[in-house]
């Protein structure tokens, strides 16, 4: 090889040859590497101080680090010495080890550049077992925290999308209740999929021609619930043949079942397919009925109080939102350069107890975002960005609910010609959405005591509010 031509390439040629390293790298399974002081000192702090401020190994020829794998200390090598990592080297396994050495060695840079090819890969491949194999191994070599950058970046991508999406074999107890616990995304999921996905993964432990059972008579929630015979097929008796008794499922599934909360799911769903089930204690059941009774109750006393005749407020609209029809209507003009989304509140603060309603028809969308919501009396900035403020709560176009930096997906969605509901039990502070009568149940809890409704829409998009009669 000729020198002198390619600088990367003459350190790559050097790395780990005994011929140009004064040191000897014993690793956690025993295997040595090779590796120059003075290189290595140079291109790291952690190993400055270990080689050059008096420590025990500053005079030694061989050290052992019986916290790093020999495939992790290769690919630290790499990094030190050429200053960057061949995503053509790294396989499933030293990623992980890589990662986890990076850390060791407080190598910052090094740990963003492996979850940047990490993340480009998944981006590229959309690759979910992948990410779930990546997931496995990290929670089972590294202390794993919110703050580490690698597993909130699997995390993220593994719960984007539909829980349904999870391929049930890859998945163990361990990772699932993980997934189910972090704050700082939730599953993309309304609670009752959650339900459905945790049954199928649990009866697949028991037998997966079980499991592909209750895939098929645990309806996926759609528009067509109301219309269709959802639930017939599960109170078949005949559909119970050679099923596990309850017990044999609670078995499987009773660390998982205190993530789900019965409140948040339909009362259509939790009826018909929640309840017959019997894996949860009658107290959850029951509480969760009551709930429901009195939120259906709440609904139908609302036309004897709380009417307000709901009107945009033309004040913050920018010049490209239209009013119209008494300021009823707001229309996103359409220009020919790209613009960002623009959004509108109400005229009319909410505020005192009581049961609010109103109705957001969809005229005419875009092939872009719309949002229907909420926001408290201190927001200044109407757009999409909104649904990262923690004083906005927003149902979006696709189906996704936001709210301060966090979302889930909602078991429907809407699109033009579409009426979407807002529920507001001021009671309770709590809001819920229907989509053209079709109720998506509590989205979103603990309101503050005073809001406006809101909307986010796009060039093209027209939309008006009713108020409810």
């Amino acid at each position: 090889m000729n020198r002198g031509i390619s600088f990367v390439d003459d350190m790559k040629s050097i790395i780990n040859d005994p011929n140009y390293s004064d040191l000897k790298l014993i690793c956690s399974d025993g295997s040595v590497l090779y590796g120059s002081r003075i290189h290595l000192a140079a291109r790291s702090e952690c190993f400055d101080r270990l080689l050059y401020n008096g420590m025990r190994e500053s005079g030694q020829y061989e050290i052992k680090f019986p916290e790093v794998s020999s495939a992790g200390m290769k690919v630290v090598l790499e990094f030190l010495y050429i200053g960057s990592i061949d995503a053509n080297n790294l396989t499933t396994q030293n990623a992980i080890d890589a990662f986890q050495a990076a850390n060791y060695f407080l190598l910052t840079e090094m740990e963003y550049e492996i979850m940047k090819l990490i993340q480009n890969y998944l981006a590229r491949t959309q690759n979910k077992e992948k990410a779930l194999e990546l997931f496995s191994l990290v929670i089972e070599k590294i202390n794993v925290t919110e703050k580490n950058g690698l597993f909130r970046l699997l995390v993220k991508y593994i719960l984007r999308g539909s829980i349904s999406s999870l391929p049930v074999p890859k998945i163990t107890l361990n990772m699932l209740k993980i997934l189910l616990t972090q704050k700082f995304i939730k599953v993309s999921n309304n609670e009752y999929e959650i339900f459905r996905y945790i049954v199928i993964w649990g009866t697949y432990k028991i037998s997966p021609k079980i499991s592909a059972f209750y895939e098929r008579i645990l309806t996926v929630p759609s528009d067509s619930y109301r219309t269709s015979p959802v639930g017939q097929q599960y109170k078949d008796p005949s559909s119970f043949i050679h099923l596990p008794k309850p017990a044999a499922v609670i078995k499987e599934v009773a660390e998982l079942l205190t993530f789900i909360d019965l409140k948040r799911i339909p009362i259509e769903f939790l009826a018909n397919f929640v309840h017959p089930l019997g894996i949860f204690e009658p107290s959850r059941i029951s509480e969760a009925y009551q709930f429901h009774a009195i939120i259906n109750a709440e609904r139908r006393v609302f036309n004897y109080y709380q009417i307000i005749y709901y009107q945009w407020e033309p004040s913050i609209c920018k010049s490209r939102l239209l009013l119209t029809e008494n300021n009823t209507v707001v229309e996103a003009t359409v220009y020919s350069a790209p613009l960002n989304d623009q959004g509108v509140r109400a005229q009319n603060i909410i505020s005192g107890k009581g049961i609010y309603q109103w109705h957001v028809v969809i005229e005419r969308r875009p092939q872009a975002e719309v949002l229907v919501g909420v926001c408290g009396v201190n927001v200044e900035n109407y757009s999409t960005i909104m649904k990262y403020h923690k004083d906005v709560w927003l149902y979006s176009i696709y189906g996704y609910l936001y709210h301060d930096n966090e979302s889930e997906l909602a078991p429907l969605w809407f699109t033009e010609g579409d009426t979407v509901t807002v529920h507001l039990n001021m009671y309770a502070n709590v809001c819920s959405f229907l989509v053209n009568g079709i109720n998506i149940s509590v989205v979103f809890q603990n309101l503050p005591d005073r809001l406006y409704p809101v909307v986010v829409l796009n060039p093209g998009a027209r939309i008006r509010i009713q108020s409810h009669k």
